[in-house]
């Protein structure tokens, strides 16, 4: 997100890869992404699972699609 500068006001929808559990060194806290996206206006569409916990079934990182439905370019429907 960062990287997005400016960017990041133009869109209306976005897409990232959201770990639940620490993953990587680096790996952005889920509940921290998720504050800071409601904060600019973003909402969860969608969330489709890519890792799981083979040995408990724990989701462990996920797709999530998130919208801004006040932006001006987002198209309902």
């Amino acid at each position: 997100l960062d990287g997005l500068g400016e960017t990041l006001g133009l869109l209306a929808g976005l897409q990232l890869e959201v770990s639940f559990r620490p993953l990587y060194e680096s790996g952005a806290n889920y509940l921290e992404l998720l504050q800071r996206l409601d904060s600019l206006g973003f909402v969860p569409c969608s969330v489709s699972p890519v890792f799981m916990d083979p040995s408990t079934g724990i989701c462990l990182q996920a797709d999530m699609t998130f919208v801004r439905p006040d932006a001006s370019n987002f198209r309902r429907g």
